[in-house]
């Protein structure tokens, strides 16, 4: 992979596609334009939503007089407004090799004051130019990661045969396996929706890329007839002390901290989430996580943590939706693991 370029020239094409978006929102209908780029705007005007594709983000900002290619426009989207600067939120479903995108952008001002924006954009430009050196610098000569079994899922303490059986699941007949985006979001949105009391939901969290996306749209969406019923979020993570020892160890990306983080932030700061009284619990990890996943009401979908292609551990595995009726001693175990604020 080609090294990433933090220059004047690269800083100036970004750049001027956050202009080009912020001008767009000033000069077209935002819901309905020929563009093919869609805009919308939430939080008081500074957050910017957008649904487009990369070739009509190449047309709009050819019309402004900035020539751009495809692959420019991918890079300053998923890489320097996302994972640089931080202001890009990727909620696509649908993530690798698609040119559709649906992203918003978290603003410094409202989308009206320009010039703040691109101000404040050139600051923190220059404030993270030297980070990305001193981060190589600092980080660990890279060693391979050992594979994460099923074992390996469980607590670092001495575990009792009695509570290695809970988290045994025979699946013959009683689970529906997912293993796409899409598939969670549609099973997860129906649970959610067809109650008719409210519930909590637990939700077991990697980065939060997922979690955030989907609980914000399905409430941003929402109608009378598919209100989500959720009264209480419980998110579990990692720790931050978790996070640095596996960070400084190469089991997790170095940006893992940065992007939890940040989807917190945004969940904690959605306005529909507080319109409708969700209440919001955040809870931890203090060792490796049993699961990655989600129980609500009666309805479990559970997963084991995977390594990727580089031996960063992660939670884009498939995850195991079956029932309370089917596992009634793993979902009180499950759920006591939700409620709990460290492992067992």
């Amino acid at each position: 992979m080609p090294k990433k370029s933090y220059g004047e020239t690269v800083e100036k094409r970004v750049k001027r596609l956050f202009e080009v978006l912020l001008d767009h929102v000033a000069h077209c209908q935002c819901e309905d334009n020929d563009w093919g780029v869609k805009l919308a705007l939430g939080e008081e005007g500074k957050l910017l939503r957008v649904e487009t594709n990369l070739a009509a983000l190449v047309r709009l900002a050819e019309q402004k007089g900035e020539k751009l290619t495809k692959d420019q426009v991918r890079d300053a989207i998923s890489h320097y407004l996302a994972d640089y600067l931080g202001i890009l939120r990727d909620e696509r479903f649908k993530q690798q090799g698609s040119e559709e995108w649906r992203f918003s952008l978290t603003l410094w001002a409202k989308c009206g004051d320009k010039t703040t924006n691109l101000t404040k954009f050139s600051e923190e430009w220059h404030k993270r130019r030297s980070e990305p050196s001193k981060k190589a610098i600092a980080r660990p000569e890279k060693t391979a990661a050992p594979p994460v079994a099923v074992t390996a899922l469980m607590d670092t303490k001495p575990q009792t045969e009695a509570n290695l059986q809970l988290l045994t699941f025979d699946l013959t007949g009683k689970v529906e396996q997912l293993t796409r985006s899409e598939q969670y979001y549609a099973i997860l949105t129906d649970i959610v929706t067809k109650k008719d009391i409210l519930n909590d939901l637990y939700v077991s969290i990697g980065e939060g890329d997922f979690v955030y996306a989907w609980i914000t749209r399905i409430f941003h969406e929402a109608n009378l007839d598919k209100k989500p019923k959720i009264s209480r979020l419980i998110l579990k993570r990692l720790s931050d002390e978790l996070i640095d020892i596996y960070i400084s160890t190469n089991r997790l990306s170095i940006n893992f901290k940065n992007k939890i983080n940040r989807n917190l932030e945004f969940i904690l700061e959605d306005e529909q989430l507080r319109q409708n009284n969700v209440e919001i619990e955040i809870k931890y990890w203090h060792t490796f996580p049993k699961f990655h996943g989600y129980l609500y009401g009666d309805d479990m979908l559970l997963g084991e943590w995977a390594n990727d292609a580089k031996g960063y551990i992660h939670v884009k595995s498939p995850l195991y939706y079956t029932k309370m009726q089917f596992f009634p001693k793993q979902y009180d175990f499950i759920k006591n693991i939700f409620e709990e604020n460290s492992t067992f």
